[in-house]
């Protein structure tokens, strides 16, 4: 990608790291070579056994090109059965030994240790010959998702005033917003730059190896507007528009999807519900039914959960990329950086040295900066918040187990299921979870702060570049007399390059505040239109107009998936209710009929018994209460946001609203 964009060589230290990077892929191949010869008469070989016209190993070339992985797939294929032959060699002797110890026979041994070597040997390489595949599909999903946007900013440098091959090379050379695309196209700049092809002979072949049909019917166009002698910008303009109609109509598809998994979630949230209802009713007659009522507590309830995730997670439509943005690197001539490399006080020719004081001086650097804002690293990864939750919430099980206040026996938990629920559940669950969850929803709404504002802000900045200032002096204008989070972001911005910073790096360091996808194109798409000329209006215009129409999809969606997270929370609150009125009516009738008793009402067993402990029974009621309350969360979280860490909140509402409950009841 850099030599794509005309960038500068790397620096020695750069250019010794990737020579040791070499190094080590080179020792893999090493270890790797003796199949490939030992393979050399397998592959064709194989390549009949596959397929009598080779179209076997001709699939695996293509996966391989698709996933935009180097090498031939005869080696692919040759290192396939190496794998095999090594994991069926492996799982020959383990199967052997298992099945010796088992039935201690040296046939049933023999035949043991085939049956796993043979079972090994297909698993191994059908693993192997299944990633390129993966991985192609994995780009293939990115490269569809990020074509609209690619397209969108490739239209608004090309109103900028950018020709054909700046175009090409500014997409190559925005990688970390527009990811797969972007790699794309860097193998196209590639190609011409170092093999002298022509600008539609690389696109065209591009085009046919790319494992997105939408990008190559792009690329087929792009070529035939080229041909024509057509216009670009005109050519860009349609698709950016047709993109747009496309995802709505996508996104309708996928919220009408959505709103029948929410439907199904109902049904799937009450049959446990309804099954521990008649597993009760078959109780009282007699019948021993503890056992099916911890299952469908146990494992039930989490799997519906879980299966209508999948679901979901099938048709939500995720962001690629994680939002940050590489810093620009600053060309630095040979003196320079003689004179640099002096002054830290290593040789100038002991790049490796210099590597290693660069490296550590960063280390020490990020140590002192988290130890001085603990804050700061924490809102920029959430995450690392269990490194000190979850040995706070191992410590307070722990000390309560030894205290004697954690039950650590199954009857003390039947005897005490609030108490033992709680110490053992809810108090670490909110330890470990809570400062995620708090930590995750701050992000998230400081963010949208942003976000929300930035197609207006847009619009205001192409009104000040209209009337003649500089982006730089319309950020100054913009920010002026405001206080929202994003003009004083801006104000941020216009003070750092006041101060000597380059714009691009500024406009960098805020993105990385908040590494939202969205923000990190509309940097990119700023920066790269600013470097291409200072009239950026229009193009100012074009990106507030995709970030509009983002917005209203992304507001329709909170909009529909709102009324689901409601219908969810309600589902449970009845359930939660239900199981109220089981444990505070049915749990004292069955406790009478345990006793020999039959209260008014109540019909038993001939024998008078009942088949489960009403005490057993409460307990597992509860946790009922309780595995819902988590389930339910995390389905709202995930219908709300895209992401798990979202129902966090959900899952400390409702299980607290559980935990209430029981604490008057139980």
């Amino acid at each position: 990608m850099g030599e794509a964009a005309g960038r500068s060589p790397p620096p020695e230290a750069t250019v010794t790291v990737h020579a040791d990077r070499v190094d080590r892929e080179n020792d893999t191949d090493r270890i790797c070579r003796w199949v490939e010869v030992a393979g050399r008469r397998v592959t064709p070989w194989l390549r009949r056994w596959v397929d009598p016209n080779g179209t076997g190993i001709d699939s695996v070339d293509r996966a391989l090109m698709q996933a935009n992985t180097s090498g031939t797939a005869a080696a692919y294929v040759t290192r396939a059965v190496g794998v095999a032959v090594v994991t069926g060699m492996v799982l020959v002797s383990v199967g052997t030994v298992l099945g010796y110890g088992v039935f201690g026979t040296a046939v049933a041994a023999g035949l043991a240790g085939v049956s796993a070597g043979g079972i090994g040997s297909i698993g191994g390489a059908a693993v192997w010959l299944l990633r390129p595949y993966l991985h192609a599909a994995r780009r293939r999903r990115e490269i569809d998702l990020l074509l609209p946007d690619a397209v969108a900013y490739a239209y608004a440098l090309a109103v900028g005033g950018l020709d054909q091959l700046a175009l090409l090379e500014a997409l190559a050379d925005a990688e970390d917003a527009y990811g797969e695309v972007s790699v794309e196209f860097q193998r196209v700049v590639s190609e011409m730059q170092y093999t002298g092809t022509d600008y539609q002979s690389a696109l065209r072949r591009r085009s046919g190896a790319t494992p997105s049909e939408s990008l190559s019917a792009f690329i087929g166009d792009l070529i035939a507007v080229v041909d024509a002698g057509g216009r670009i910008e005109p050519f860009l303009r349609e698709k950016t528009e047709r993109y747009r109609r496309l995802s709505r109509r996508e996104q309708e598809r996928r919220l009408e999807t959505l709103e029948l998994f929410g439907e199904l979630y109902v049904t799937l949230s009450v049959f446990p519900l309804l099954l521990i209802i008649v597993l009760v009713v078959v109780a009282t007659m007699g019948e021993p039914t503890a056992g099916l009522i911890f299952v469908t507590v146990y494992a039930l309830i989490p799997l519906s959960g879980t299966v209508f995730l999948l679901l979901v997670a099938a048709v939500m439509r995720d962001e690629p990329g994680d939002g940050s943005l590489d810093a620009p690197s600053p060309r630095v001539d040979a003196r320079t950086r003689e004179e640099n490399v002096d002054s830290i006080g290593a040789s100038a020719y002991d790049s490796r040295a210099l590597f290693d004081h660069i490296q550590a001086a960063k280390r020490r650097h990020r140590i002192v900066s988290a130890l001085r804002a603990p804050q700061d690293l924490l809102q920029e990864h959430p995450h690392y918040s269990l490194f000190v939750t979850l040995p706070l919430a191992m410590g307070f099980v722990f000390v309560a187990g030894v205290s004697g206040h954690a039950p650590v026996v199954p009857a003390a938990w039947i005897e005490r299921p609030v108490q033992s629920t709680v110490i053992w559940v809810y108090v670490p669950v909110a330890v470990v979870v809570g400062p995620l969850g708090v930590i995750t929803e701050w992000n998230r709404r400081t963010t949208r702060a942003v976000t929300d504002r930035l197609a207006e802000t847009l619009r205001t900045l192409a009104a000040a570049n209209k009337t003649g200032q500089t982006l730089v002096e319309a950020l100054c204008t913009v920010s002026a007399g405001s206080s929202d989070p994003l003009a004083r972001e801006l104000r941020d911005v216009h003070t750092k390059v006041t101060h000597g910073m380059r714009l691009r790096t500024a406009l960098v360091e805020f993105n990385n505040t908040y590494t939202e996808p969205k923000l990190a194109r509309t940097v990119t798409l700023i920066a790269d239109a600013r470097s291409a000329s200072s009239q950026i209006a229009t193009v100012l215009t074009t990106a507030a107009e995709t970030i509009e129409i983002r917005d209203d999809l992304e507001r329709e969606r909170r909009s529909r998936t709102r009324m689901q997270v409601t219908v969810i929370g309600v589902t449970y609150l009845t359930m939660l209710g239900v199981m109220a009125v089981l444990q505070t009516q049915l749990v004292g009738a069955l406790g009478g009929l345990s006793s020999g008793g039959a209260p008014a009402g109540v019909v038993g067993s001939a024998g008078g018994g009942v088949g489960i402990d009403p005490a057993l029974l409460s307990l597992a009621f509860f946790h009922a209460a309780t595995v819902q309350a988590i389930v339910s969360g995390a389905v709202s979280g995930y219908l709300r946001a895209g992401e798990l860490r979202a129902g966090i909140p959900f899952v400390l509402a409702y299980g607290a609203v559980a935990l209430g409950v029981w604490s008057v009841i139980g």
